[in-house]
């Protein structure tokens, strides 16, 4: 029996693709720019790389996985290798031509009488060969790791009569490694020439259209020798006519792997050209088309109408803006606006069934606990003053036009309320006349609605709310 979503704890899960009509979850609006660059892919004759850059957290792998499943559709072979899944080894050729094996097996009926057999059995022994014999490694280990230590070391190791060998040993390292040197680098030429073979192969023999493309992800997150090595590679040994490169990346943190593999001195953004022919900067997409597939995707709205109190006033639609306008002021990536509706989700399920739901507040909440945990500390423990809240809500709202302010200011005014009220409705601090309802009788009552659209009317059962939804979400933070 197929049961309701809702009874699913939900976590963020891979983009799913219609194999049918591939844009139609493309909620970020993508489907153009990939158009024009798979035109411009299509017209490439020789071996380029470019670059998909943007910041951690804002698509970049699912745009390429939808664009990879958009040129499979208009029949050009493509390859997907995440680098991050394979930096456990030392040399990337081994995993990259793994996944370049396994993609040939899966796409060529009857292999085995195939011409393109003997190009990636030749391929797979010549990277092998290439991984295992490096000039550095052959001249540590013919030294047994002496060239690694000092002069006054080696005497302390070495007799004189040993000392008396080392010119000639030297010498014959020397020999042996310009040889190993010089079949290296025809080893090199000949892979080169089977990657060419497999490419024409591969669009040939399966009719497909040319270029093959490989996608290369997530190489930011990489160890930084790791990420260069993987760069060299493509340069001396993969950067063939009929082969194009795709590689996604976050730019400032691929510079950083730089410095650190050669020093802070070094134009990490100068030596990054000598690998990437052609950069794109991936705009950021409508993300409020994404925020409210996010928000169905984890079921809020039935999960919120399945525990709704009769004090709730809850607007869906209201609700949705809210989100948006926290998303602007937050500058929210993709990945985090992922991760708060994965607690958002959570927390519906274990506040008490009896507990008010603030949808903005709740949203803002888990907000701020993402992007300035300091400050969601200090409202835990109500260590903070009615300046400290003004000041930070005044520097999240600059970007906001007047009628999003005055939207915004209900959030002001409920944690306002919040940290000068106790459980028992008695002051703890003096409350801000702008905060105070005047109304005849001067009763002070609140003047700002729920903070998002929910009527409040007694102030003291607000304040265990909001310290129900901070006790919730300090308990959820353990599970990050």
């Amino acid at each position: 029996m197929t049961q309701n979503a809702t009874n699913y704890l939900l976590k963020n899960s891979d983009f799913k693709y219609d194999e049918n009509e591939i844009f139609k979850n493309d909620f970020l609006d993508r489907k153009v720019i990939i158009e024009n660059l798979s035109n411009l892919i299509w017209s490439a004759t020789q071996s380029f790389v470019i670059s998909i850059e943007s910041p951690w957290g804002t698509g970049k792998t699912v745009f390429v996985k939808l664009w990879k499943q958009y040129l499979e559709k208009k029949n050009t072979p493509c390859i997907y290798f995440n680098a991050w899944e394979n930096d456990f080894v030392s040399d990337p050729i081994i995993p990259f031509i793994s996944t370049l094996d396994e993609y040939v097996k899966n796409e060529i009926k009857n292999i085995d009488d195939s011409k393109i057999k003997n190009s990636l059995d030749k391929a797979k022994h010549l990277g092998a060969y290439i991984a295992k014999k490096s000039l550095p490694v052959i001249l540590k280990i013919g030294t047994q790791g002496l060239l690694n230590v000092d002069t006054e070391e080696v005497k302390k190791i070495l007799s004189d009569e040993q000392l008396k060998e080392i010119p000639g040993l030297m010498s014959d390292i020397a020999e042996d490694a310009i040889e190993e040197f010089s079949k290296k680098k025809n080893s090199i030429n000949e892979l080169k020439k089977k990657i060419k073979e497999i490419s024409g192969e591969l669009v040939s023999e399966n009719n497909k259209k040319p270029p093959l493309v490989i996608f290369i992800d997530e190489l930011d997150r990489c160890r930084p020798d790791f990420a260069l090595l993987l760069l060299e590679r493509l340069k001396h040994i993969f950067s063939v006519d009929g082969v194009v490169f795709v590689i996604s990346v976050d730019r400032k943190q691929l510079e950083s792997s730089v410095k650190a593999i050669y020093g802070g001195e070094i134009d990490a953004c100068g030596y990054l050209l000598r690998f990437i022919d052609y950069r794109f900067k991936l705009p950021n997409g409508k993300i409020e088309n994404y925020s409210i597939q996010l928000f169905y995707k984890y079921s809020i709205p039935e999960l919120i109408q399945k525990r709704r109190t009769t004090n709730s006033n809850y607007d869906q639609n209201y609700f949705i803006e809210c989100i948006n306008l926290i998303v602007k002021v937050f500058k929210l990536s993709l990945r985090e606006l992922e991760k708060i509706f994965t607690e958002f989700n959570l927390l519906l399920r274990i506040l008490k069934p009896e507990t008010v739901v603030l949808p903005g507040a709740i949203f803002f909440l888990l907000s701020v606990k993402i992007k300035d945990f300091q400050f969601f500390e200090k409202l835990i423990e109500k260590q903070i003053s009615i300046d400290k809240i003004e000041k930070k809500m005044e520097e999240l709202e600059v970007t906001l036009n007047k009628n999003e302010k005055d939207q915004f200011h209900q959030l002001q005014g409920l944690f306002v309320r919040f940290i000068s009220t106790d459980v028992s409705g008695e002051s703890i601090l003096d409350i801000p006349n702008k905060y105070k309802k005047i109304d005849g009788d001067n009763t002070g009552n609140w003047s700002y609605n729920s903070g998002f659209n929910i009527d409040i009317h007694k102030m003291w059962n607000i304040v265990a709310v909001i310290n129900e939804y901070l006790s919730k979400i300090s308990l959820i933070k353990e599970f990050n």
